[in-house]
């Protein structure tokens, strides 16, 4: 359940839509990607995105590191990616992968893309998508199925504080994701 004043007090500035109906990860408007939303455009039983890729502070462009693996079924995987990315936020996600989002501010745009992990799955670095536009991901704390999305690192929470994302550079992220991908194979023989 959205709290407005948290709203405001950690998304504010943030490009952010309305997600939810039939599939609780589904923007509820067709034009998401264009249309600005406000914060008091939320109800509480709401879930929320953001629009990756956009500019949320002064030349630092938002990224998320999408690790679509089963982080209970592989929980070396989630040590690994808590160790490797140690400096910034980490969210637990809900639905069929039970994974994780880290995010990253970075000092360009960036296009998204997807890197195999092993046969366990995938992280997908999801920025700006091949056709220009923004790409999307659900914020903490919005809800799939019965199961609330939330940060589980630095220190646990039901809002990002966007004030604690690292800032990098993509041969940065290049290296993270070199890295974690390094370590899982590894870990896997």
């Amino acid at each position: 359940m959205l709290d407005i004043n948290e709203l405001k007090k950690h998304y504010n500035g943030i490009s952010t839509f309305k997600c939810g109906g039939i599939n609780p990860k589904d923007p509820v408007d067709k034009w998401w990607q264009f249309k600005r939303y406000k914060l008091h455009d939320y109800k509480k039983e709401d879930n929320i995105g953001i629009h990756t890729g956009c500019e949320v502070y002064k030349d630092k462009y938002n990224c998320v590191l999408d690790v679509d693996i089963d982080v209970e079924k592989n929980p070396f995987v989630l040590k690994i990616i808590l160790d490797v990315c140690k400096d910034t936020i980490i969210v637990k996600t809900r639905g069929k992968h039970n994974g994780l989002h880290i995010y990253y501010n970075l000092d360009m745009p960036t296009a998204s893309g997807l890197f195999e992990i092993a046969d366990i799955g995938f992280i997908e670095l999801k920025c700006i998508d091949t056709n220009g536009r923004n790409s999307a991901i659900l914020l903490p704390p919005s809800i799939v199925g019965d199961k609330k999305y939330n940060v589980i690192h630095p220190e646990e929470s039901n809002y990002i504080d966007f004030n604690k994302v690292k800032n990098t550079t993509i041969n940065g992220i290049d290296k993270i994701l070199l890295n974690i991908k390094k370590r899982i194979d590894e870990n896997k023989k």
